[in-house]
């Protein structure tokens, strides 16, 4: 985005900062795919200069990111964080077919 320009806001389902081993390991080439993404600095500062609200959407059960992340979203971000249970990391082979927050959480920021 360019200086003053701002969205109203983001979701992050299932976002991360930190990937778990089981990440990093599932294919042959996601370690040398988030490298980029594990090295480079976040300025959260400039992401928070572009958007008015924030919302996190976590599963305590997802084999890709850590929990823990949702309290890294929380502290830079101000974000509001919600946390599913048993969802995994939110796809289809998970079961997950219909998520009411990730809606709902639309809905507020459109509002």
């Amino acid at each position: 985005m360019r200086e003053g320009e701002n969205i109203g806001g983001a979701i992050f389902l299932a976002g991360w900062v930190n990937l778990t081993d089981a990440a990093l390991d599932e294919e042959p080439n996601n370690r040398e795919i988030a490298k980029p993404w594990l090295e480079q600095s976040i300025n959260w500062e400039k992401v928070k200069s572009h958007c008015n609200q924030f919302t996190g959407i976590f599963s305590d059960d997802d084999p890709h990111v850590l929990l823990s992340d949702s309290k890294i979203f929380e502290a830079k971000l101000g974000a509001k964080t919600i946390i599913e249970h048993g969802k995994g990391h939110f796809s289809g082979s998970d079961g997950i077919t219909e998520l009411p927050s990730l809606l709902n959480a639309v809905l507020e920021i459109s509002n």
